[in-house]
């Protein structure tokens, strides 16, 4: 109650740069937005890492301010059923997506047809797939250290970082 609900539907891996979104989270706390909630539709611990640890980099605290499902019913190999994520674009005030670069996003376009307001990176397809103010796009790797490599196996693609303040501006 009283809590803007801010959704990253994604997996749990580093090109997804998961770590951003708690970033994100940070800096609108910073600003005194003490009533965002960031809520991680993703597995606790993937090859992303583990989700727990990440919070503690900023003193967050699971249930206060932020949510993940249950490993009980959600993990890497078991999602939810489709009414339920409908559900939960539904009850969201905003889609944050902190991703490296995607193909398709299909979280994004879920997240536009149920008229979710999207905020994601100007990076790759989201370029287009937002264009026209369909989402509001946060620039992506504008600065020369706003660039990343991930590693094996990504290791020639340089991969732009969202710009954080921004994002927490959107």
């Amino acid at each position: 109650d009283g809590k803007f609900l801010i959704t990253n539907i994604n997996r749990n891996q580093p090109r997804k740069d998961i770590m951003r979104s708690f970033m994100v989270l940070h800096e609108l706390r910073e600003k005194g937005v003490d009533n965002a909630i960031l809520y991680l539709h993703m597995a606790h611990t993937d090859s992303g890492g583990n989700l727990l640890v990440m919070a503690d980099h900023f003193g967050f605290k699971l249930q206060e301010d932020f949510i993940l499902p249950s490993p009980k019913v959600f993990s890497v190999n078991q999602g939810l059923p489709l009414s339920i994520v409908n559900y939960i674009y539904n009850a969201s005030d905003a889609l944050l997506s902190t991703t490296l670069g995607e193909g398709w996003g299909l979280s994004i376009t879920e997240s536009m047809a149920t008229r979710t307001p999207v905020v994601v990176p100007d990076n790759t397809s989201l370029t287009e797939m937002g264009a026209d103010n369909r989402v509001k796009l946060v620039p992506s790797g504008n600065t020369p250290s706003a660039w990343f490599t991930l590693g094996q196996p990504d290791n020639e693609r340089l991969r732009p970082l969202m710009d954080v303040e921004k994002a927490a501006e959107a």
